[in-house]
């Protein structure tokens, strides 16, 4: 496909829109604009498509080295159990070392003491 001339009077072979995008990936949009019209697109998707293909991979093998953390708990929970722990022992004036072994010992299921830190 020829890169279309534009401009008054000229009409593109293809449709196009304007479309305001972020400076940071402006570099990325026109490096794929040229792979469109070079006809290169085709060979972009697939290299797309094996990247997704190797993430998936690396991912599955993350997941499954990671199966004997299976007892951790979810971020926003986490996060929940922190602000109930600090809620409870700032009332109470415990010291951090207390508190920080505390929340460890809720996110990872293991019992940890205040003077393992």
């Amino acid at each position: 496909m020829t890169k279309p001339k534009g401009g008054r009077g000229k009409r593109s072979d293809s449709p196009s829109e304007m479309l305001r995008i972020p400076s940071a990936i402006k570099d990325r949009v026109i490096a794929l604009k040229e792979l469109y019209y070079n006809d290169e697109l085709d060979i972009y998707e697939q290299k797309l498509a094996e990247n997704e293909r190797l993430a998936n991979q690396h991912q599955n093998l993350i997941s499954s080295s990671s199966d004997s953390t299976s007892n951790s708990i979810s971020s926003l929970e986490a996060i929940a159990l922190a602000k109930v722990l600090l809620a409870e022992n700032a009332k109470q004036k415990k010291s951090v070392r207390y508190v920080v072994a505390k929340l460890i010992s809720g996110l990872y299921g293991e019992e940890i003491k205040p003077e393992d830190l």
